[in-house]
């Protein structure tokens, strides 16, 4: 099974991208061939902005 590794801006994907001993650029992503630490390989891209954010509080249920 191949592994997606989600970063929250480019710039980040390219900074994971540099850990990799070797990477190859893609439009879009970057790919990681089969290494030690990812023996099927995988696929590092971005998203842009905020994947997630916090509701105020008074949006959660009081026993939360």
């Amino acid at each position: 099974m191949s592994v997606l590794i989600l970063a929250e801006k480019p710039n980040q994907a390219k900074a994971y991208a540099e850990a990799f001993p070797k990477v190859e650029k893609k439009d879009g992503h970057f790919y990681v061939p089969p290494c030690s630490l990812l023996p099927s390989g995988g696929n590092i891209t971005w998203a842009y902005g905020h994947l997630v954010e916090l509701k105020s509080p008074q949006d959660y249920k009081k026993e939360w």
